[in-house]
């Protein structure tokens, strides 16, 4: 083997020695940072098991540590302790023996966890953490007592609260909040002994009363505790008071009248006053006597009584409250009919409703209508009497509602009405028939032409359709203008034009029908010609004044471009091109590329007589042009052949003279 010859480094390779001799130097430092920031632990260090902390935790209630069920060795000297929430954020961080942690307001909510590091005798560490406690909380009370409210009630004498039992661990402050009943109002609150007695004055007459009593200690969530409810709160100078009682229908503008038996009542009172109220304690203005004549703006609304009694020499006495009234309501609407409907339902006009009120009881102070579709959706917006139907409408009956009002009665929606006339389309009223104007010839185009000047309304648009004479419709043709195609030739055309507008029913009306269609025609002066002379060409049933180029096919050769006359005949004398292959050939007529009509010609050699020339020769319209097969390619036909035609020409020829010398 020869050594490989030494080559100095180049640029590149020096910079990758570089790169590499950096991630090398970085990956033997991770090591000995990890070993740094880790805790040591000695080989002979051994630990099973994990401290624990209390699972649930509490503001107020120290957390503490346990190594219990570890087994450690060599034996622990110190720990320290360093209390986290969950999320790793730190609380505290405490040294053995005093580890305990005792959560506050702050940690709410929050879990906990320690992590623990171990200090051996010989000064080795070990850390570990341990399990997480659930979401600290405020502790509830332990025992709750009972609440109830005594005393006799009587205005000016106190109302106590009565605790049976007792809060543990007992609260550091207790708040009473006194509530009225059965308007439920707060009439006092307070703290201490003396907010648990409450002295009700003549405003509470009629009212029980109950407590609601809130105990609070740092550390533990409120605790709230109702009483029972007190007894009526009386005028202590009369008694065997009842309560007053209401009798009335409720209808507006009839009487509601309010009476309390007095006959058990000791003593007897002076005067009963009465005040009628809403189901709120709002006390209804001005009704103040016996009888009471509810509004309108009562309706909906039960009443209420409460009676007064007064004496000379006694405390007025306010009774409770009597049962609720009949509820206030509107009186009704009597001998109310169905509304009736006019009107034909064309798109244009429109429907009027009306409602005989002459024998309703009272008479109406307004009559409102609302429209509806037949299956009951209401017609948006139509709410007058008269009501104009809209296209979305067309093809449906619809039928009208009629709603009543007046000043203390209930609102009174009719029956409906019956259906009206189905809402239809309006008709066109139609100006002059449709007009064909062009040529009716193939190639050539025929225009349906529709004056709307008279038509009322004018069309939007116009659609047509193209027929042939019998009615059959001629397929694909929906434009204003047709050209004719083969399989029209022979055939007489009209048009049907169909006029649209919005709102209207669509009205059709037909052309007169066109002339027959006829395909182009030509002819040749002599059907047998010598190569390199000429030969006139006619060809009618044309376009007028358009140009038309004449070939000589098989092999297409152009004999010229010749303009059609204002009747659409085309005459031309063309010369046959000198060369021109022997044989059957076709004269052919086109316009634009397409092929129009052609005619047969025989081209011969010079020095073969071509026939006497005569009357032009026609050949069939072109409507499909002959396969190119069936003509001539070269023009020679065998010697036979040809010395056939010579002999035919002479007799031909023979024969017009001996007619000539006939005459």
């Amino acid at each position: 083997m020869h050594a490989r010859p030494h080559r100095p480094p180049t640029g590149r390779t020096r910079r990758l020695r570089r790169v590499l001799s950096g991630v090398l130097a970085a990956a033997l430092a991770v090591p000995a940072l990890l070993l740094a920031a880790a805790p040591a632990t000695a080989a002979g260090f051994s630990v099973a098991g994990a401290p624990s902390i209390a699972s649930s935790a509490w503001v107020g209630t120290p957390l503490s540590v346990s190594l219990a069920g570890m087994d450690i060795s060599p034996a622990v000297d110190s720990y320290r302790v360093s209390w986290r929430w969950s999320d790793g954020t730190p609380r505290a961080v405490l040294e053995s023996p005093d580890t305990d942690y005792t959560p506050t307001a702050a940690d709410l909510g929050r879990s906990l966890y320690a992590d623990v590091l171990l200090r051996g005798a010989n000064g080795e560490l070990y850390a570990i953490g341990t399990n997480l406690t659930g979401a600290v909380a405020l502790r509830g009370f332990d025992e709750v007592p009972t609440l109830a409210v005594t005393g006799s009630g009587v205005v000016g004498e106190p109302l106590t609260v009565d605790v049976t039992g007792a809060w543990s661990p007992t609260p550091d402050d207790v708040e009473y909040v006194w509530h009225r009943y059965p308007v439920d109002a707060v009439v006092a609150s307070g703290t201490g002994p003396a907010a648990a007695t409450y002295v009700p004055t003549v405003d509470d007459i009629g009212s029980t009363f109950y407590v609601v009593a809130t105990a609070s200690r740092p550390g533990y969530a409120d605790n709230t505790q109702t009483s029972t409810a007190s007894t009526t709160v009386h005028l202590g100078s009369f008694a065997g008071v009842e309560r007053p009682t209401v009798t009335g229908t409720g209808v507006v503008g009839s009487p509601f009248t309010a009476a309390l038996d007095v006959t058990g009542t000791t003593p007897a009172p002076a005067s009963v006053d009465f005040q009628w109220y809403r189901t709120d304690g709002t006390p209804v203005a001005g009704a103040t006597s016996a009888t009471f004549t509810p509004g309108l703006d009562l309706v909906g609304e039960p009443l209420y009584v409460v009676a007064t009694l007064r004496g000379p020499g006694h405390q007025d006495f306010v009774t409770l409250g009597s049962d609720y009234s009949a509820t206030v309501s509107p009186a009704s609407f009597e001998g109310v009919g169905r509304p009736v409907v006019t009107g034909s339902g064309v798109l244009g006009t429109s429907f009027t409703a009306s409602l005989d009120v002459t024998g309703t009881t009272p008479a109406p102070a307004s009559v409102d209508f609302q429209w509806y579709r037949t299956d009951g959706t209401p017609v948006a917006g139509a709410t007058s009497a008269t009501f104009t139907p809209g296209l979305d409408l067309v093809g449906e009956p619809l039928y009208v509602v009629a709603t009543l009002r007046a000043p203390g009665h209930h609102t009174y929606v009719t029956l409906g009405s019956d259906y009206t006339r189905t809402v239809s389309l309006a008709s066109f009223a139609p100006g002059a028939a449709p007009v064909l104007t062009g040529h009716h010839v193939l190639t050539g185009t025929l225009t349906a032409t529709l004056d709307t000047s008279a038509w009322t309304p004018r069309p939007q648009s116009l659609t047509y359709r193209w027929f042939l004479a019998d009615g059959t419709p001629v397929a694909g043709e929906t434009d204003a203008t047709l050209r004719p195609t083969a399989a029209l030739v022979g055939e007489s055309v009209y048009v049907e034009v169909t006029a649209h507008a919005e709102g209207y029913q669509p009205y059709v009306i037909a052309s007169a029908p066109s002339g027959t269609i006829a395909a182009a025609t030509a002819a040749v002066s002599q059907p047998v010609v010598v190569t390199g002379s000429t030969v006139t060409v006619e060809v009618w049933g044309l376009l007028p004044d358009t140009d038309y180029a004449l070939e000589l096919h098989s092999t297409p050769a152009a004999l010229g471009t010749f303009r059609s006359s204002s009747q659409g005949v085309l005459r031309a004398t063309v010369t046959l091109p000198a060369g021109t292959t022997l044989g059957a050939h076709s004269v052919v007529v086109l316009l634009d590329g397409a092929e129009v009509a052609r005619v047969g010609v025989t081209v011969t050699a010079p020095g073969v007589a071509p026939a006497t020339p005569a009357a032009p020769v026609a050949a069939a319209p072109a409507v499909a042009a002959p396969a190119a097969a069936a003509l001539a390619t070269t023009g020679a036909g065998d010697a036979s052949a040809l010395l056939a035609v010579v002999a035919l020409l002479l007799v031909v020829g023979a024969a017009t003279v001996r007619v000539a010398a006939r005459r």
